[in-house]
């Protein structure tokens, strides 16, 4: 029984991730999650969520506060959350300030969403007020969502950058690689 639910915790999961967390690229260290199957990233993302948490808890205590609630509350929503915070984490590697996007973006989100649902109970004459807060709130989270995919792209930029740079360095040694290549496979004997 705890298989099939951890089975279908690491299909959540992945589904919430998108597919799964992807690589940075070759060399780049590996971010939490990536290249496994959904079961794998699950459990990657468990054996951290000690250091997750503890990492929340020093730079946003409220957001700390919320998570943990939300692992009483919805284990699976609490799983998806913890996988987006494993994800700002191994960006931050590459972009420091990746982190602290993704912090507040899931703050301010969380309060959009208490803002909405509140919304429905609230006499008509502070409704205008209210739905005025949430106009003001979302361009804030489109603005935060904004400059996280501009961070993506330049970083895709860079890498992009560097791969065409690596072409072009191998292509200008292509005679060097292929003769080394060859002294490589003529000096050691060959495994059938």
């Amino acid at each position: 029984m705890r298989a099939l639910f951890l089975a279908a915790l690491a299909l959540a999961l992945a589904l919430a991730l998108g597919g799964g967390v992807a690589s940075a690229g070759p060399g780049a260290a590996r971010e939490l999650g990536s290249e496994l199957d959904p079961e794998g990233q699950l459990r990657e993302i468990l054996a951290h969520e000690t250091s997750i948490l503890s990492m929340l808890r020093e730079r946003s205590p409220q957001l700390h506060t919320r998570l943990l609630q939300l692992e009483r509350s919805d284990r699976i929503g609490y799983l998806r959350e913890l996988g987006r915070l494993a994800r700002a984490i191994a960006r931050a590697r590459q972009d420091p300030e990746a982190l602290e996007r993704a912090i507040t973006l899931r703050s301010k989100t969380w309060e959009l969403e208490a803002l909405a649902r509140a919304y429905q109970t609230l006499p008509e004459d502070q409704r205008p007020a209210r739905r005025s807060e949430i106009s003001r709130l979302t361009s804030e989270v489109m603005d935060l969502k904004q400059a996280e995919r501009r961070a993506r792209l330049a970083e895709m930029r860079s890498r992009l950058e560097a791969l065409q740079a690596e072409i072009e360095g191998r292509e200008a040694r292509r005679e060097q690689i292929v003769r080394e290549y060859v002294e490589q496979l003529l000096d050691e004997p060959v495994e059938l």
